[in-house]
């Protein structure tokens, strides 16, 4: 499910602004302070409050914003998100089907009416998943049920001719949140809803990249998977802190998995970190998880630890996107060129491009000031937006 188009009224610094977007990489430029980061952040607002796959998005994506607190949930603080605060904030986000999706949603007619009834019951989900097949066993259920089912096929009829979907996002100083497209805002909740735990339809990548200094623990199972879904929306500067859990989670997931994982290892190294090979994934004598690199060139060989910053965000990014990110699938990426020399920018958009986006038909919104990332849109035909 791809961004075509984006409408923007009275967020933050953005007066009005509206954006045709494309298939691939989508580049936006400009100084700083001038709303670049603002535009991902209003696609994560609708998408959080209106379609949120986890119970804590919706929540966590307006404390991170300012709009409320953890303490005092049920006031809002309108000025924190509004440019005019006598005037609505809108936001309006036109996503287009693939050919994938439209062929797979008649399978889901039966979900899509329990999440319909869900909306019409005001049973809020996933949190209340429990609460709606309660209901559903109920005579009043089961007819609200059968109406709904009747609803969604319509309305996947309409979806499949003009292949749109809608989220729609007001946030009014008087009457509060409300959505435009209920029935657009079940469709994405289902399809994301439809994959696993360790896959997503839609992750955003900030510029906030605090990694974690020294030993981090390592989790596997349940704790990791509802960490994994948090960190693609709810909170998404989790991602920073999951890179060994990231690795050796592919690692013993299976030996597929794990082959895959040295591909997109040596991929990075060849077409971006040059010079440098994947040594071992091991354990060492202190006990601690260790993924030992090589310098090719001196022969020395270090923990991965001891790569900078800039160099190890960038090798979890990309593992992320390889490992977590679903066929047609959107992501955001913020400042992709922090802390990275321009030598790997040069290559970077042609990596993500070729090894990523166009294989899986991802699409990415991308913010960025690196000279040699926009020379790269120019050169591969990339919208740039300033």
């Amino acid at each position: 499910m791809h961004l075509k188009k984006l409408e923007i009224r009275n967020f933050r610094a953005i007066t009005k602004l509206d954006i045709e977007l494309v298939d691939g990489a989508n580049i936006l430029v400009g100084p700083n302070a001038v709303g670049k980061t603002t535009v991902l952040e209003a696609i994560r607002l609708a998408k959080g409050v209106l379609v949120p796959r986890t119970q804590n998005e919706a929540t966590q994506v307006l404390v991170s914003l300012g709009v409320i607190s953890q303490h005092l949930p049920q006031q809002i603080n309108f000025e924190a998100i509004a440019s005019d605060k006598e005037e609505a904030v809108e936001i309006s986000c036109y996503f287009e089907l693939s050919d994938r999706e439209i062929t797979a949603l008649p399978n889901e007619i039966e979900r899509l009416a329990q999440y319909v009834v869900a909306a019409q019951q005001g049973i809020s989900l996933p949190a209340g998943y429990f609460t709606l097949i309660q209901f559903l066993s109920t005579p009043f259920g089961r007819t609200a049920l059968a109406a709904a089912t009747t609803v969604a096929q319509e309305n996947l009829g309409r979806i499949a001719a003009d292949r749109s979907c809608k989220i729609a996002l007001t946030v009014d100083p008087r009457q509060g949140f409300k959505g435009e497209d209920s029935f657009s805002q079940v469709l994405f909740a289902v399809m994301e809803g439809a994959l696993p735990p360790s896959k997503a339809l839609f992750s955003y990548f900030t510029a906030d990249r605090a990694l974690p200094a020294g030993e981090a623990q390592i989790q596997l199972g349940t704790v990791d998977a509802q960490q994994q879904l948090e960190s693609h929306n709810s909170t998404p500067s989790l991602k920073y802190q999951r890179l060994k859990n990231v690795i050796f989670s592919a690692m013993v997931e299976s030996e597929e998995s794990g082959r895959k994982q040295k591909e997109i290892f040596q991929g990075i190294f060849e077409a971006l970190l040059k010079g440098r090979k994947i040594e071992s994934f091991t354990v060492n004598r202190f006990g601690q998880a260790s993924i030992l690199i090589r310098d090719v060139s001196s022969g020395k060989v270090f923990d991965i630890d001891s790569m900078s910053s800039g160099e190890k965000g960038l090798i979890l990014t990309f593992l992320i996107i390889s490992k977590s990110i679903s066929e047609d699938g959107l992501i955001l990426i913020d400042e992709p060129d922090l802390h990275l020399n321009s030598a790997v920018c040069k290559d970077l958009l042609d990596f993500l491009l070729d090894r990523f986006l166009l294989p899986l038909n991802i699409q990415a919104v991308i913010c960025t000031h690196s000279p040699e990332i926009m020379s790269a849109s120019l050169r591969r035909g990339c919208p740039t937006h300033s």
